[in-house]
């Protein structure tokens, strides 16, 4: 089973894995450990990470890159629109208000979901990840994503993980995974716990999570970002300075070009790198448009007053998270940075002057968080063990419920029930009853709207619920309630649970279903007449009070105390609970149908094919081009003498003909049979010659091993030794005559080898010469090797052991059967002596002491 954490970040990819003992990161097909996150579009054929990359430059406008940005957003996104005017990439509203991407492929017009896009990228990693796990393939895996991603998004990372094929065995948050990498070899207290505060500043957004570490266990207090501030931002600033400069020196408008934007970004990215080590730094593009090149300088000083509005908001979601939590900075253990971002100079500075010591970066900065996604794999791999370390996280956003009839219309605002606070601990299930007869509707919504996304989560119908036994009792009937390991909320059955008195009891009064239901099953049944009418319970235990108006959760013992005065002697009546599954109808907002989701992983394997096909065709189309200027050149060389002047001067004129049909139009479409089928008829001609040489250069070799061996078999047949003294003449002369026979077809062979041409296949080839040698030694060597015959004891002493009677004989044949049972069932160790020293270990000492 692989384990595979992949960082999913903004502009570069990271995959880290599980293997030998160890989490390490793989590197992709240019041996990079970064993976761009790009996918462009290419005629017939998809480019795919470091594919891409290669040609962004010219292939911008079928490049699409910013997937962390656009997955699961709706086009009327205030924060897309922005970046939209960023893209080079063309993207459209599709009908259901998401984001479609439409770009050149096959030749025509397509558009494709942010979700195909997103697929498309995980399926190049998951490829990456099994060529650096060969013979292993990748389905189990552990995806990163930001905090503060929504209930929608979380389903669309999801959904185009399924699409790739990939099975997510968690969606953990990144600070989260940083928290991880940085807790689980780290000497932890038992008793009190740290907090530590992780700031990520990525390419795109600042993430900040407040996290209490104790021994063995790390828990998530909060998470707060920053979802338009990152790293592109401090490029951008620069890239407006250099657009400013080039426009008033040299008169040119950068932004009028796609290709002289991408070059300059470029530039500016490098030379925030630079100034991250110097205090200035040159730039320059060469022929960045008409033919004109542009150069200038920018100190650290310029490029701080430049970014200065961007350092105010780094320290904002810090200081708001802390409030939020009631933490003060004397009570934080350490600040750890990670993050490309982090390394600029001033960005450190205000995290240190506002924390009031230098900020800790033990963690490295690029690679923690896949470090961190492959440990959690780890975790929940049951193909390996891992140091025992619990990690609990948090949703960023509260959940409301609402219930009421069946509507499509706007939720009821004032029959808001509160479920799922913010920084609700994941995952958690939670039963919530309600005491209607009728299908009632349950809608869920965050607790505080969120920027540019619809608050509502989902509907949720429950219907099917059986009639009531007691005609005048409502139905109670437990919902549950989850909120997975992914932060998705989800309703996921609902049980109908009613309380029927036994045959010899008479029922009790029972109010109508405008009063509250009975408490839990496992207590009394007693009414309370005073609660509103439609009432719902969960198991959390009682909710603060609430206004007439809305409905009550209920608090059955307390009220049965106040409405059974007169009953509280009696002992309550025995109930028969009766449990019915009803049916739940899910509307979620935001995630694919699975018969929407088994299509587009279809089409994902299509393209997935094609894109093999296209490769595989473009390898063998190579062979054929290589194949071509190879042999030219042998031809007439070192390959002329092995060619008749007939042969030679075809397959010249062969190669020319298919080096013609290969530039031209029936060439470059050729599907790929057709260039195997050409290639096999050259080397069905060239390969041969290319025999007769190789045949030719290693004869002598060859002939020179067989002659060694008849001369060391000959020199056995007549040797005096006396180490072959034991071997009998029948054995000797069986040498001799194989040893005459394999020099008789040697001569033979040399003969009519020798009235050949280099033009002609060889008679005597490497193959026979070395077929006759191991002949000849499987005959001779087994007689050589013939083993001295083992002479025989000498007889012991008999008279004068006989002499001492029988009674001596017994005497001494116990005490050697004893000695050889002894022997036989006692294991032989090494020990160790004056004489020799301290004896060896042998391997089955080292395996006992090894240590896990």
């Amino acid at each position: 089973m692989s384990v595979v954490g992949i960082d999913f970040g903004n502009q570069n990819c990271i995959i880290s894995v599980a293997r030998k003992g160890v989490v390490e990161v793989v590197t992709n097909e240019v041996s990079n450990r970064k993976t761009p996150t790009l996918v462009a579009f290419d005629g017939r054929v998809r480019q795919l990470g470091e594919a891409a990359a290669i040609r962004l430059v010219s292939n911008a406008s079928n490049t699409v890159d910013n997937l962390k940005r656009i997955i699961g957003k709706r086009f009327d996104h205030p924060d897309f629109q922005n970046d939209r005017k960023l893209f080079f990439f063309k993207t459209v509203e599709l009908p259901n208000g998401n984001i479609g991407v439409e770009v050149n492929y096959m030749d025509q017009q397509n558009t494709f979901t942010s979700e195909q896009i997103v697929a498309a990228l995980f399926g190049c990693l998951k490829r990456i990840a099994e060529k650096a796990l060969t013979p292993q393939t990748v389905h189990d895996c552990v995806i990163t994503i930001p905090p503060y991603y929504t209930d929608v998004q979380r389903r669309a990372i999801l959904d185009a993980a399924h699409v790739a094929n990939l099975n997510v065995l968690r969606l953990m948050h990144e600070t989260t995974a940083v928290a991880l990498t940085y807790g689980i070899l780290r000497v932890l207290p038992d008793a009190a716990p740290i907090k530590v505060l992780f700031v990520d500043i990525g390419h795109c957004a600042t993430n900040v999570s407040l996290v209490s570490f104790i021994q063995g266990k790390l828990k998530v207090l909060g998470h707060n970002s920053d979802q338009n501030l990152g790293g592109r931002d401090f490029d951008n600033v620069l890239l407006q300075r250099f657009i400013g400069d080039i426009a008033e020196k040299n008169r040119l408008d950068v932004t009028k070009s796609t290709k002289a934007l991408l070059r300059l970004a470029h530039t500016a990215e490098r030379t925030k790198k630079t100034l991250s080590a110097n205090y200035e730094a040159p730039w320059n593009v060469e022929c960045i448009m008409n033919d004109v090149d542009v150069k200038g300088m920018v100190t650290r000083t310029e490029f701080e007053t430049l970014a200065s509005g961007l350092l105010e908001r780094i320290l904002v979601p810090i200081k708001t998270l802390l409030h939020d939590l009631g933490t003060k900075v004397s009570d934080l253990h350490s600040v750890e940075l990670v993050g490309g971002t982090v390394r600029i100079p001033a960005v450190r500075s205000a995290l240190d002057n506002w924390f009031g010591k230098p900020c800790s970066t033990t963690c490295d900065g690029d690679e923690a968080v896949a470090r961190g996604a492959a440990l959690q794999c780890a975790m929940l791999s049951p193909s390996f063990k891992v140091r025992e370390f619990d990690v609990q996280d948090v949703i960023p956003y509260g959940v409301d419920f609402v219930f009421g009839p069946v509507s499509t219309g706007p939720v009821d605002a004032s029959n808001v029930n509160k479920l799922f606070p913010r920084f609700n601990p994941i995952p958690q299930v939670k039963m919530v009853s309600f005491f209607k007869s009728d299908p009632f509707q349950i809608t869920a919504k965050y607790e505080t709207p969120v920027r540019g996304i619809d608050p509502l989560l989902g509907r949720f119908v429950v219907q099917d619920i059986p009639q009531p036994v007691n005609p005048d009792r409502a139905v109670k009937t437990k919902v549950r309630v989850k909120l997975d390991l992914n932060g998705v909320l989800s309703v996921d059955s609902a049980t109908a649970v009613q309380e029927a008195p036994e045959q010899n009891q008479a029922p009790g009064p029972a109010p109508s279903e405008t009063t509250a239901a009975a408490a839990m099953d496992e207590e009394p049944a007693s009414e309370s007449a005073e609660q509103a009418p439609e009432a719902m319970e969960t198991e959390e235990g009682k909710p603060p009070a609430t206004p007439s108006a809305d409905v009550p959760m209920e608090d059955a013992p307390a009220s049965s105390a106040s409405a059974s005065g007169t009953a509280a002697a009696a002992p309550p009546a025995k109930k028969k609970v009766i449990r019915t599954d009803v049916t739940v109808v899910s509307e979620v907002v935001g995630g694919l149908k699975k018969d929407a989701l088994q299509e587009l992983h279809e089409r994902e394997v299509a393209m997935e094919n094609e894109d093999r096909v296209v490769a595989e065709t473009a390898e063998k189309r190579n062979d054929l081009e290589s194949y071509i200027y190879e042999m030219r050149d042998k031809a007439t060389l070192e390959l002329n003498d092995f060619f008749t002047d007939d042969v030679r001067a075809s397959f010249l004129a062969s190669l020319d003909d298919t080096e013609q049909w290969l530039y031209s139009e029936e060439g470059e479409e050729a599907q790929k049979s057709v260039f195997v089928e050409k290639l096999n008829a050259l080397k069905a001609v060239g390969d041969a010659a290319t025999r007769r040489l190789f045949e030719f250069e290693h004869r002598d070799t060859h002939l020179a091993n067989l002659a060694n061996l008849l001369a060391t078999y000959e020199e056995f047949v007549q040797s005096q030794d006396p180490k072959f003294a034991h071997i009998d003449t029948s054995k000797r002369e069986t040498v001799s005559r194989k040893c005459q026979e394999v020099q008789k077809w040697l001569s033979d062979a040399q003969a009519k080898q020798e009235r050949l041409s280099k033009c002609d296949d060889p008679f005597l080839t490497l193959a026979s010469i070395d077929a006759k040698c191991k002949e000849l030694s499987a005959v001779c060597e087994p007689v050589m090797r013939t083993p001295k015959p083992v002479e025989k004891p000498k007889p012991a002493d008999g008279p004068a052991k006989a002499a001492d009677g029988p009674a001596k004989a017994a005497e001494g044949a116990a005490p050697e059967s004893n000695v050889r049972e002894e022997s036989a069932d006692t294991e032989m160790v090494p020990t160790e002596s004056k004489e020799d020293g301290p004896a060896q270990q042998t391997p089955a000492q080292d395996e006992m002491m090894s240590v896990d």
